[in-house]
């Protein structure tokens, strides 16, 4: 026997009679309409929100949102009420897989979805966006995992828990799945915009013709900053048979500049299908790009038949014979003239030849004299120029000097600063530093917001939790770190000065990470302790011998014990080589 209290128990005129799935706040469960006789799912807010109104609220803006929507590839919405303490709607039952499972199914038997099926499932959900879209609701969790194929291959649009009105906008306080999470977005929720769930949209697409999403890690957080500030990975490297042009397709709505994806779900779906089907219709060609034509083929060219002689155009065999003798002379002058020709060319070959002979007996002769030791040691080599070959060029050595080998010039390293908090100090979260933090030993990294607030403009989470351009400030409930991804390959160098400004407290702590985010699990490749009242610091450097593409350094400010007067100067350099 079920431990759910819900199972069996009626609310309203729907009766629970199982659990179907659980979400980020909800429990969804099939249910049976016992007044129009007709299967439902039943969704109702998790027993740990009920007390909390926030929760209530987003759970009721859900069933708000769509319930007067009538679009076929969308949830629709019959019921919602509240009933001890219980919030829920009830919408309509769909029998079949969501995506998810569906995309598990293909990866499991290494396969992927056929292009029409890619098209027809990403159509849906785009005309779904689209329709949202118009009535001013941004999704902000669009996934495989909301997205249902139903048996009768409708597909179905659902989970609209983390809509934003785009005119009321958001406090953030929502994150999103962040595999499938637009840049703006994972930035702060609040940024989100249409085009945010056309690039999770994207990502579908991504996943349906790839068999994988972009970017994946353990860490969400890190999985967010990847969209934040990693390159997405070129579709064909993955997929080789995918065409060209659908990977160009892909890339633009996976941009990081919303303005610069497609503006509108069906532009992005048309494009992909025209690239798609672009593809049976070319010759694959290593050298050339051969379109076939869709018109008919030409007709075959006939060449017309030969005249039939008639009797006005016979000749007499007397011309016959004239013609056939001219003829038969013309051949044998001809044959006179190429023997003539033939002859003299052997005789001019046989000269030449026995010409070049003489010539290289010649050149030998004098090869011989010019190599033979001369009797005075002081004399100056001969100036006759010494024959062409093909060997290469030596250098001319000294009697009795030892050889020497040709140095190669090997250039000096030019060392470069790649990134300074101070100088770099950037406006978004895609230059030279990513802004992050994270409740202390919690590794549940996140952006920060940049805002101009009381301290000025900097890097915020809440309260005085900061990144400033020439400081920071950790807090009871954060610590801040500056993330950085290597475009470079080679050496590295960190140069880290950092004291307190404020007096007082019980100090922070200074650490700098390699590929990790898990600090709390990871040791850090430096730490340093600054005391409550050291406002002289310390200036430290550290080397790493070696550093590739796409790795990562992460530098972290962190409250000691408590966060009181923590307000900490602080710059950090990381440079290519070594710093200048």
């Amino acid at each position: 026997m079920s431990d759910d209290p819900l199972i069996g128990r009626r609310l309203a005129n729907f009766e629970i009679e199982r659990p179907l799935g659980r979400g980020g706040m909800a429990q969804v469960y099939y249910g049976h309409d016992v007044k129009l006789r007709r299967p439902v799912a039943v969704k109702v807010i998790d027993a740990r929100y009920r007390d909390k109104p926030a929760y209530a609220e987003r759970f009721v803006r859900e069933a708000q949102s769509i319930a007067t929507w009538r679009q076929e590839n969308i949830i629709q919405i019959y019921y919602a009420d509240d009933q001890d303490g219980f919030y829920y709607f009830v919408m309509e039952y769909i029998d079949g897989d969501d995506l998810a499972k569906v995309l598990a199914d293909y990866k499991a038997n290494g396969q992927h979805l056929a292009y029409d099926e890619v098209l027809r499932i990403g159509r849906a959900v785009a005309d779904a966006l689209d329709y949202a879209h118009s009535k001013g609701i941004i999704h902000r969790d669009v996934k495989p995992s909301n997205v249902m194929v139903a048996k009768d291959k409708r597909v179905v649009l659902t989970d609209f828990g983390l809509a934003m009105d785009a005119e009321m906008g958001s406090q953030g306080e929502v994150f999103g799945s962040a595999h499938y999470i637009a840049p703006e977005q994972a930035r702060h929720s609040g940024s989100a915009v249409p085009q945010s769930d056309l690039y999770s949209l994207g990502i579908i697409l991504y996943q349906m013709l790839t068999g994988r999403v972009p970017f994946n890690d353990p860490s969400s957080t890190t999985v967010a900053v990847q969209h934040l500030t990693m390159p997405v990975p070129p579709p064909r490297e993955i997929n080789p048979e995918l065409p060209p042009a659908a990977e160009a397709v892909l890339l633009k709505a996976l941009n990081k500049d919303p303005e610069d994806r497609y503006q509108i779900g069906r532009q992005l779906i048309d494009a992909l299908e025209a690239a798609l089907l672009e593809n049976d219709a070319t010759i694959a060609s290593p050298l050339l790009k051969t379109t076939v034509s869709k018109v008919a083929p030409a007709a075959p060219v006939v060449s017309p038949p030969s005249p039939t002689p008639t009797a006005d155009d016979k000749r007499p065999l007397f011309y016959v014979g004239i013609g056939i003798a001219a003829a038969l002379g013309v051949l044998v002058l001809l044959a006179l003239v190429l023997a003539a020709f033939f002859f003299m060319r052997n005789a001019d070959d046989a000269a030449s030849q026995t010409a070049q002979e003489t010539v290289q007996a010649t050149e030998v002769a004098n090869s011989e004299l010019a190599v033979l030791p001369s009797q005075d040691s002081t004399t100056e080599p001969s100036e006759q120029e010494a024959p062409v070959t093909d060997a290469p060029p030596t250098s001319e050595l000294s009697p009795g000097s030892p050889p020497t080998t040709e140095s190669t010039s090997i250039p000096e390293p030019v060392p470069q600063v790649l990134a300074d908090t101070a100088d770099n100090f950037g406006v978004t979260q895609q230059e030279a530093w990513r802004y992050i933090w994270s409740p202390p030993d919690d590794d549940n990294w996140k952006p920060l917001s940049f805002e101009d607030r009381k301290y000025g403009a900097c890097w915020y989470a809440e309260d005085y939790i900061r990144i400033c351009p020439d400081s920071a400030h950790p807090g009871n409930g954060a610590d801040v770190g500056w993330y950085w991804v290597s475009t470079v390959s080679g050496p590295l160098e960190i140069r880290i000065n950092a004291n307190k400004l404020d007096l007082g407290g019980d100090g922070v702590v200074v650490s700098v990470y390699q590929n990790t985010l898990n600090t709390s699990g990871e040791p850090p490749l430096f730490q340093r302790t600054l005391t409550g009242r050291d406002n002289q610091g310390f200036a430290e450097t550290i080397k790493i011998d070696q550093i590739q593409p796409e790795e990562s350094i992460l530098i972290v400010l962190n409250r000691n014990g408590d966060a009181t007067s923590d307000h900490t100067a602080i710059r950090a350099r990381i440079c290519h080589y070594y710093c200048p």
